[in-house]
């Protein structure tokens, strides 16, 4: 029988709880082997885990988190965290020590960034993405969660790193493409990339350039 959740924080305790069955059930002797796999990733003895499941997110409109009634495991992350903690449980102060899309805005946040200002920091830190070898593309979820975070302040504000990206592909910055997804190519990823040939771009990249070295 399947037993449904009234909300995504009772699924993951009950993961987090199904998690520290199958280390027991292992130690018995009692998991099924087809189950035994599960054991590399449940929490050592000693251990509390945490598990956080990030909800559906539309690809044509990045950035919107559909409510808990709709997680989807097609679309949603799932992370899972290990610390030392009481022995046999799992983590139940998300709320209060867990930064994650669901426990609301910090104590202290930044002041609302300049849009103008803030679209710079966009091209800014997405030309030195792309400048990086190491990416053959950047995905807007990988930018507004991971890189803008990294490197300007604002970013920290709830949803202000979605709102600035939309700004800079508003004003012509930044155009979104589709590209494949390896891991589930039925679901193709958003990509952002420069527009070159806008003035904010150009503004920006010209001021990025090192001082020309003066002839001798």
């Amino acid at each position: 029988m399947f037993v449904r959740y009234e909300s995504i924080e009772e699924l993951e305790d009950a993961i987090a709880r199904a998690f520290l069955a199958a280390r027991d059930l292992d130690a018995q002797g009692a998991l099924p082997p087809i189950l035994q796999p599960l054991t590399l990733i449940s929490p050592p003895r000693g251990f509390a885990i945490s598990v956080e499941l990030r909800p559906f997110e539309d690809p044509d409109h990045p950035g919107e988190f559909a409510e808990d009634s709709r997680w989807d495991p097609r679309h949603g992350d799932v992370l899972i965290n290990y610390e030392p903690g009481r022995e046999g449980g799992w983590r139940d102060d998300r709320r209060e020590g867990r930064r994650g899309w669901r426990d609301g805005a910090p104590a202290e946040l930044p002041p609302p960034p300049d849009p103008e200002l803030a679209v710079e920091d966009v091209v800014r830190v997405l030309s030195r993405a792309e400048s990086d070898p190491a990416f053959t593309f950047v995905a807007l979820k990988f930018l507004r969660d991971q890189l803008l975070p990294r490197h300007v302040a604002w970013a920290a504000i709830p949803h202000e790193a979605q709102i600035q990206i939309n700004r800079a592909i508003d004003a012509g910055a930044v155009h979104t493409t589709k590209v494949e997804n390896p891991r589930q190519p039925q679901y193709p990823v958003t990509a952002v990339k420069l527009n070159r040939d806008s003035t904010i771009v150009q503004k920006v990249l010209a001021a990025e350039m090192p001082p020309a070295t003066p002839a001798t």
